[in-house]
C-alpha cells in the first residue's frame, strides 16, 4: 500500500472516529471520557483504571482513577473518584468553576483535549492521554490581561478505603519524595490468608507533578497527608478496617504569570504490582510528557491501519460504528504479568466497568469478532480459555489469580463456537487438532456434572449460567428467588438457549473429528448431537405456542415466558423447516412480540413484566442486548431470509450510532440509551454481522471456498472492505449498486489462488487478480438454507 493510500485510509477512520465540541457532549455519560479511549496496554498482575461516577467530567478540577484487584476466585474494584482534585486560583477565587464548559473540546482514541475560557481573563487548554499505563495531564495557562497574574493551585487526592477486603487484609503507606516531585501510594499486605493467591501483591501508585510553578511550600511536600479510620484515629500506616478508612493529601502550587506568558503544569499518575516497576515507567513516560499525545495518536494510527481490515462506505454510519467496535476491542485489552493462566495479551470484558475476565460466554463473543483482525488476538484468546481449562473439564466463568475456577461455575458454552468461528476465517485444521482434546473434555464436563437427574438435558446452577438473562422473568419462573440465584430452587433448570448451544458444540466437534480423519470419534459425536436434539423436539417444544422453551423440575413444566432464547434453535441449525417457520413468523417477526424499529428486546413486548423504563443493564426485563440480537441474525440466515437478517442488523446499527455517535452499550433501554458498561464486548458482534450479513463475507473452510454475496440495506450503495486475511490470504471485496445492479468484485492481493464465489458464480481467482461481475438479486434474493 503506497503512502498515499495510508494517509487517505487514516483520514477515514480518523474521521470515524474524532468528535468535536458538541458531539462530545452528545456523546456518552462523562464518566466514559476519562478512561475508554485512554486505554492501549494495561500491563498489570491486579490493577487497572477505572472511573467511578458517571457525573465526574475529564477536566482539571477531577480525574477519576482507581484500581482494581483480585480477592480470591473474583475480582473487585476499589472506588476512587478523585485521587487527583485540582483547584486553580488567583485573589478572587477559582478560575474554572466545577459548572463550567470548555469552549472546545475534542475526543480521539489518542486522548482529550479541551480549552477553557477562565473568569478572570485566563486561558486554560489541558491535554489528557495514556500510554504504557501512564496517565497524563498537561495543563497550560495563558495570560491574557495587560499585567501580572499571582496563580494558586492546589492538588488535592482523596481515596476511600477498601470495603470489599477482609479487616488487616491490606494497608496503605504514603511517601513523598521531595527531591522527584513524586507521591508515591503503596497497598502492601498485612498477612497471609488461607487461599489469597496473590490478593495482597504489593501495588504502587506514583503521582508526579512537574511544571512552571513554584512550591507554596518550601520542600515542596504536602500540607496533609492523613489516614483515619472511622473512629477518627490518625494514623500514617493503618490497617483499613471498614469502608470509613481514607487517605487525603493536599499540595499546594503557587507561581506569577507575566503578562502573555504561558506557564505548564504536567500530571502524570501511575499504578503497577512494584515500585520499581512504577518508577521506570513512570521516568520513561516523563521524558517526553509533552509528547504524550502525539505518541498515542501515532499508536492508534498504526493500529487502525496495520490490524484491522480497512473499511469505505457511502453510509458514514456504518463506517463509524465498524472503527468504534475495533478501538472498543482493543482498548479492553490486558497483558498480565506473571499470571498462572493468562501468558498472552485477552481483551475483557469493559474494563472500565468490569475487569472480570469472564472466559466463556461474553469473551468467546468477541472472539466472533477478532477472528477478522489481522493480529493474533483471536488466537490468543483462544488458547487462553483452553489452557485455562480444569481438572474436571470446565473453563469457567471467571479465572481468579491462581487459574482455577474453584466454585465450578460455567457460563453459556460457546467455546466450540468460537474455536470453529476462528477455523472459517483461518482455515487452520493444526489448530482444531490442539483444541479438540479440550473441547471434548469440555463437554464431558456438562455430561457429568450438569446432568444430576440424568434426563440427557443439561441444567444450570444460576442465572450466571445462562449469561445474558440477568434478573429475567424466565429465570423466576425456574426457581430462582433473587437477582443471581445460585440456586434456582435445588430443581433441575434447563434452559433451552443453553442446551441448543451444548448441541451445536457437539454438531462442531463432530465436523472437527470428520475434517481431521478421527471417524470414530464424529461418529460418538453424531450420536451425542442427535440424542440432545431429539431430547430437545420431544421435552423443550411447546406445540400449543408453537415455540421452544425452557423446563424445570422433575415434570419438565413449561416456562411461560417469551424470551429470544427461543431463538437460539434457530441460530445453531437444530429446528427443522417447519418449526423454524413457526418461530420465525409467529414470534420473531410478530410486532407485538419481538420485531419492531428497535432491535429485539430482551423480553417480549406482549409480557407483562416487559418495562418501557429500563435503568440499569442487569434487568432484562426489555432492555436490548447485542449478542441475543446477533443470535437472532444469524438465525434468519441460516433458514434463508437472508433479506430480514440484514434489515435486522441495519436496524441494529441505528441503535448504536445515534445521531452520527456510535457506541457499544453493554446493552440498551427500551428507548435506545446505552446502559451499564460502555465499550462492552459482546455489543462488538455487530462488526461480524455487518462484515457477514451486509457485506456477505464468509468461507467455508470444508470446501475451502471463498464466498461473497452481500444484502444491502437500502442506505448503502457501495464499499470496499480491503486486508480481509482468510486462510492466510488478502483479498479486498468492493461492491458498487447503479440503478439497481450490483458490480462484485474480489481481488486477490495474496501469493496463493484461491476459490471464490461472487453471488453464484464460482471461480479460481489466481494471486494479484481480480474477478467482476454484475447481479440483479443483490437486495431482494431470500437465498438458500445455509448449513451451520
Amino acid at each position: 500500500m503506497d503512502e498515499r493510500q495510508k494517509a487517505l485510509d487514516k483520514k477515514h477512520y480518523t474521521q470515524a472516529l474524532m468528535l468535536r465540541d458538541d458531539e462530545v457532549e452528545r456523546f456518552l455519560p462523562r464518566r466514559f471520557l476519562m478512561g475508554s479511549r485512554l486505554f492501549i496496554r494495561r500491563k498489570a498482575t491486579n490493577e487497572g483504571f477505572f472511573q467511578d461516577s458517571e457525573e465526574i467530567r475529564p477536566t482539571v478540577h477531577e480525574w477519576g482513577l482507581g484500581w482494581i484487584s483480585y480477592s480470591n476466585a473474583s475480582v473487585t474494584w476499589q472506588h476512587s473518584a478523585q485521587p487527583a482534585n485540582l483547584r486553580i486560583k488567583d485573589g478572587r477565587g477559582d478560575l474554572v468553576g466545577p459548572e463550567d464548559r470548555p469552549i472546545h473540546e475534542t475526543w480521539s482514541p489518542a486522548g482529550y483535549k479541551a480549552d477553557w475560557r477562565t473568569r478572570n481573563g485566563l486561558t486554560l487548554t489541558e491535554e489528557l492521554s495514556l500510554r504504557d499505563d501512564v496517565f497524563v495531564n498537561i495543563i497550560r495557562i495563558r495570560n491574557n490581561n495587560s499585567g501580572p497574574q499571582d496563580i494558586n493551585l492546589s492538588l488535592m487526592g482523596f481515596l476511600p478505603g477498601h470495603t470489599s477486603l477482609e479487616r488487616k487484609d491490606r494497608a496503605w503507606q504514603v511517601e513523598w519524595d521531595s527531591d522527584r516531585h513524586i507521591l508515591r501510594l503503596d497497598v502492601n499486605k498485612l498477612g497471609e490468608r488461607e487461599e489469597s493467591h496473590d490478593a495482597g501483591r504489593a501495588s504502587a501508585s506514583l503521582l508526579s507533578m512537574h511544571g512552571d510553578f513554584d512550591a507554596g511550600d518550601p520542600r515542596f511536600a504536602p500540607s496533609r497527608i492523613d489516614l483515619q479510620d472511622g473512629r477518627g484515629r490518625d494514623s500514617f500506616d493503618n490497617d483499613l478496617p471498614d469502608e470509613h478508612n481514607e487517605w487525603a493529601y493536599d499540595i499546594p502550587l503557587s507561581g506569577r504569570i507575566e503578562a502573555g506568558e504561558t506557564k505548564t503544569l504536567t500530571l502524570a499518575y501511575t499504578v503497577y504490582p512494584r515500585n520499581d516497576m512504577a518508577s521506570s515507567s513512570l521516568k520513561r513516560i516523563l521524558k517526553n510528557a509533552g509528547k504524550s499525545y502525539a505518541l498515542a495518536e501515532k499508536e492508534w494510527d498504526e493500529y487502525l491501519a496495520n490490524e484491522v481490515p480497512t473499511l469505505k462506505c457511502d453510509n458514514p454510519d456504518y463506517v463509524k460504528l465498524y472503527y468504534w467496535n475495533w478501538y472498543a476491542d482493543r482498548a479492553n485489552m490486558v497483558e498480565y504479568i506473571d499470571h498462572p493462566a493468562i501468558s498472552k495479551p485477552i481483551v475483557v470484558d469493559d474494563k472500565i466497568r468490569y475487569m472480570n475476565f469472564q472466559c466463556v460466554g461474553c469473551y468467546s463473543r468477541r472472539l466472533q469478532m477478532e477472528r477478522w483482525l489481522k493480529n493474533d488476538m483471536c488466537r490468543n484468546g483462544l488458547e487462553t480459555l483452553l489452557a485455562g481449562q480444569t481438572s474436571e473439564g470446565n473453563c469457567g466463568i471467571v479465572v481468579d489469580q491462581s487459574g482455577k475456577n474453584k466454585q465450578m461455575l460455567t457460563e453459556m458454552p460457546l467455546l466450540t463456537a468460537a474455536v470453529w468461528a476462528h477455523f472459517e476465517v483461518t482455515w487452520d485444521k493444526e489448530f482444531l487438532r490442539r483444541a479438540l482434546p479440550t473441547l471434548v473434555k469440555y463437554d464431558d464436563f456438562f455430561r457429568k456434572y450438569r446432568d444430576a437427574d440424568g434426563d440427557g438435558l443439561i441444567e444450570v446452577k444460576g442465572m450466571g449460567e445462562i449469561g445474558t438473562y440477568d434478573d429475567s422473568p424466565r429465570c423466576y419462573e425456574m426457581g430462582a428467588t433473587r437477582w443471581f440465584d445460585w440456586t434456582f430452587g435445588n430443581q433441575p433448570a434447563e434452559p433451552i438457549d443453553v442446551n441448543s448451544v451444548i448441541y451445536l458444540q457437539r454438531t462442531l466437534i463432530a465436523r472437527m473429528a470428520g475434517l481431521l480423519g478421527d471417524k470414530n470419534l464424529q461418529k460418538e459425536f453424531e450420536s451425542r448431537a442427535a440424542e440432545l436434539k431429539q431430547k430437545i423436539d420431544k421435552v423443550m417444544w411447546d406445540a400449543d405456542r408453537s415455540l421452544y422453551t425452557d423446563v424445570y423440575g422433575p415434570d419438565h413444566t413449561k416456562v411461560q415466558t417469551k424470551t429470544p432464547a427461543m431463538f437460539v434453535p434457530l441460530r445453531v441449525g437444530l429446528a427443522d423447516e417447519k418449526r423454524a417457520r413457526h418461530l420465525i413468523q409467529d414470534h420473531l417477526l410478530n410486532p407485538k412480540e419481538f420485531w419492531s424499529e428497535r432491535p429485539i428486546p430482551s423480553l417480549s413486548y406482549d409480557d407483562k413484566n416487559y418495562k418501557l423504563r429500563v435503568l440499569m443493564a442487569c434487568q432484562s426485563h426489555g432492555d436490548i442486548s447485542i449478542d441475543l440480537v446477533w443470535d437472532a441474525i444469524t438465525g434468519l440466515a441460516n433458514y434463508g431470509h437472508t433479506k430480514k437478517a440484514s434489515e435486522l442488523t441495519d436496524t441494529t446499527v441505528k441503535l448504536m450510532v445515534k445521531d452520527g455517535i456510535p457506541t457499544s452499550g453493554e446493552r440498551y433501554a427500551p428507548n435506545g440509551r446505552p446502559i451499564g458498561g460502555q465499550l462492552y464486548g459482546w455489543s462488538n458482534l455487530i462488526n461480524d454481522a455487518i462484515i457477514t450479513r451486509i457485506f456477505g463475507i464468509s468461507s467455508d473452510p470444508e470446501k475451502e471456498l471463498i464466498i461473497f454475496d452481500p444484502k444491502l440495506p437500502a442506505s448503502i450503495h457501495n464499499f470496499s472492505l480491503s486486508g480481509v486475511k482468510i486462510a492466510g490470504g488478502d483479498l479486498t471485496f468492493s461492491c458498487v449498486e447503479k440503478k439497481g445492479v450490483m458490480s462484485l468484485t474480489v481481488r486477490n492481493n495474496g501469493n496463493e489462488a484461491r476459490r471464490v464465489r461472487l453471488g453464484t458464480t464460482q471461480a479460481l481467482l489466481e494471486a494479484g487478480k481480480e474477478i467482476t461481475i454484475g447481479s440483479r438479486e443483490s437486495r431482494e434474493s431470500q437465498g438458500s438454507r445455509l448449513g451451520f
